[in-house]
Formats: structure tokens, C-alpha cells, sequence
């Protein structure tokens, strides 16, 4: 059993808290608009070194000023440029104001990734990218507006030139003859009658392009992003799915059991598709858990329970308070005695959840993620503010 030291010092405010203005963008293929140039972040060239320098350019829409956003579990991003598939990093051990941007071939590491966070008082269509790695911003040098500018990072987010706009996103409106226009007029058609509880927020009388959506967002995007026009941005049911009583983890030999082998053993690799989210190194409750939610909503029949765990997923609390814990929390003066020592900036994001459920269990399921604050559980003297 894991210690508990609890100190009235500490408001849970200073865990705790909501609105950290971390913005949350669709992934999908964008230019990405210098503010104060109205140039576009660019692989130099075009080149497919490893390495290449990174600039500003007048070249929209092309595939050297193209890159791909995904979102992480922890609520940052990559950047994976269309023409080379090399990632937007920080180059080599830099971290110092200065520091130069390149298309690097490996998106390991926190020098290649980004919190993107929109601009405070802004319209809405401004963005600054804080590295993880360094904690400076995304910069185009000296704030110069001549093509070929070189990009850097810099610690003024409030300059126009550490500020970047969005435009153009990756999308398709399904068409006749795909799976996805088959379950979207299912869901419209039949699914929002029988089972009217899979569909929060939409009703018989909801547009195809709002099923689409709903498709895209809640089942491992299953569906590509619709380009007609949605009020859908997220997913409805978050959190519907982990509600820990019946839970049961499978038992060995039940068709449960089976079929989980499969989807780790053979599943994973040909229909790497059904299992968003998932690679080689997740173990086998991460897998139970996609099974049981797919079961729930009707596309598949495996008899997988609910697993006594669940990893949490942007909009639910505890992911919020993680993704606080991770990127502030960690950071703040004097607070290096609540988190315990093995947790770092480097760590990875089910730690954070896995020390928010031995602390705080009714805020925060276990992670089905493996995570060495679990395993160490029992030999572990927590140190909890008071929540």
C-alpha cells in the first residue's frame, strides 16, 4: 500500500488546474504562416537530408511547406514535413536562445516535439510552438520578412514573429462504396434509433457530415475528417467507457483471452488501422481495452469486458491534470518535493497518470499502460497534496 503525506501548505489549486490554454488542433495537413511575414515554415530546398535546415518561404501549399500535425497522448505535437517525412526539431543538444530548427529524420525525443498554444487575446487564428525539449519558441531570426529567413528558437512568444497561423486542413467527405460511408448512413440511418446512447449530441435528424465526425473522433478515426461543415470537434463519449465497476480483467483461455493474442500477435500487423493508438510495445489490458470499446459500440463481437483500467484520453479531468502536472506542475519553484523522484520531463505521460490515480484513485483510473510507479506501487511513500 502507497503512502500517503498529505501538507495543508499546498493548495490543490496549484495541482489542480483547469484552462491551461494548451490548444487542441486536428490532426491533419497544414501550412503553417509566419504572422509577422506572412511566409511559411519550409524545409530548406526541399532537401531530403537529414538535418536540413529549416526557413521561411513564399511557396503555399507545396510539399516542402506542408507538414503533417499529430497530437500525442500528452497534448503535444509533431510536425512531419509531406515531402521528406522528417520531423521539425530543435538541431542537435541545443537549448540555448538561438538554438536552430531542422527536419529531423526521428521524431524520438522532446527536441522534436511542440506544445502548440494559442495566442493569448488573439482571434483565435495565431498559434505560438513551445519545444518540450528547450521551452523556447518557435522563431523566424531577428524578426526579418525577406524569404529565406532562417527559423530558431526564441523566448518571445508575445512577438509576431514567434506567432504562426494554420491554414488549410486534410480532409474528405466519405463517397459510395467506402466502409466509412457505409457506417455513416448505419449510424444515421439505424444505429441512432437501436442504440441512440452511442451518439451523444446527435439525433435522427443530424447531417451525414456530424455521423462522419462522430465516426472520425470516437473510433480511431475510422472515418477521415469530413470537409463539409460540422459542429463536431471532439469526441462526445470520452469517458463513457471506463467506468471501473464490473470490471475484470480477461481471464486465461476465455474468447477474450483469444482474441487479444490475435490483435497483439497477428491483428496489429495486418489491419494496423483498427488498433489507433497502438504498436507493438502495448501489452495486453491496452488491447482488452480497444476490444471492450469496440464491442460496445457494435463494430466488433469478442466478449471483452471492461479492464480495471483506462488510459485517459484528451476532454476527461484526469487527462487535463496530468497534461498540468507534466508540462507546469513539474516546473514550479519548490515543488520538486511532491513529485516523486523518478518522475522527470522526460517521463512519459501514463507516469504522471499512474502518480495522479495512487494519490487521487476517484480522479484518475490506473493507466493500462505499463508504468513503473505501478509496479513500484507498494514500496512507494507519495507525497499528495491535499486535493
Amino acid at each position: 500500500m502507497a503512502h500517503r503525506s498529505v501538507s495543508i501548505m499546498v493548495h490543490a489549486a496549484w495541482l489542480f488546474q483547469s484552462g491551461m490554454g494548451i490548444a487542441d488542433v486536428r490532426d491533419g495537413v497544414y501550412d503553417i504562416q509566419n504572422v509577422r511575414s506572412g511566409l511559411y515554415l519550409n524545409v530548406a530546398g526541399g532537401s531530403m537530408r537529414g538535418g536540413a535546415n529549416v526557413w521561411v518561404w513564399d511557396n503555399p501549399k507545396s510539399e516542402d511547406s506542408t507538414w503533417q500535425l499529430k497530437r500525442g497522448v500528452d497534448g503535444t505535437y509533431t510536425l512531419k514535413n509531406t515531402k521528406t517525412g522528417h520531423y521539425l526539431s530543435v538541431a542537435g543538444n541545443g537549448d540555448h536562445l538561438g538554438a536552430n530548427v531542422e527536419a529531423d529524420t526521428s521524431a524520438e525525443g522532446n527536441a522534436s516535439r511542440w506544445i502548440l498554444d494559442a495566442v493569448p487575446n488573439g482571434d483565435g487564428s495565431a498559434y505560438t510552438w513551445k519545444n518540450v525539449k528547450t521551452g523556447l519558441f518557435l522563431n523566424a531570426a531577428g524578426g526579418a520578412t525577406a524569404k529565406g529567413t532562417n527559423v530558431q528558437v526564441w523566448d518571445n512568444p508575445g512577438s509576431t514573429h514567434s506567432q504562426w497561423e494554420l491554414i488549410g486542413l486534410e480532409c474528405r467527405d466519405a463517397t459510395p462504396g467506402e466502409k466509412c460511408y457505409d457506417d455513416a448512413h448505419w449510424a444515421k440511418e439505424t444505429g441512432i434509433h437501436t442504440r441512440p446512447d452511442w451518439y451523444p449530441e446527435l439525433s435522427a435528424d443530424s447531417s451525414l457530415s456530424d455521423f462522419q465526425a462522430h465516426l472520425h473522433f470516437c473510433f480511431w478515426k475510422r472515418c477521415p475528417l469530413p470537409c463539409t461543415v460540422t459542429d463536431l470537434h471532439n469526441c462526445s463519449i470520452v469517458g463513457r467507457f471506463w467506468n471501473m465497476d464490473g470490471c475484470k480483467d480477461a481471464a486465461v483461455g476465455s474468447q477474450c483471452d483469444n482474441e487479444t493474442k490475435w490483435a497483439m500477435e497477428t491483428g496489429l500487423k495486418e489491419y494496423p488501422d483498427w488498433y489507433e493508438g497502438l504498436d507493438n510495445t502495448s501489452n495486453k489490458r491496452q488491447f482488452q481495452a480497444r476490444l471492450f470499446q469496440g464491442e460496445q459500440t457494435g463494430l466488433e463481437t469478442n466478449h471483452c469486458p471492461a479492464p480495471c483500467c483506462h488510459d485517459t484520453l484528451p476532454g476527461e479531468l484526469c487527462h487535463e491534470e496530468a497534461m498540468w502536472a507534466l508540462h507546469q506542475g513539474l516546473h514550479l519553484p519548490g515543488f520538486d518535493w511532491v513529485y516523486p523522484p523518478s518522475l522527470t520531463k522526460d517521463s512519459a505521460f501514463a507516469e504522471f497518470q499512474a502518480y495522479l490515480h495512487l494519490c487521487y484513485p476517484k480522479r484518475c483510473p490506473e493507466p493500462c499502460a505499463t508504468t513503473k510507479l505501478m509496479v513500484q506501487a507498494g514500496n512507494l511513500t507519495l507525497h499528495c497534496p491535499d486535493a
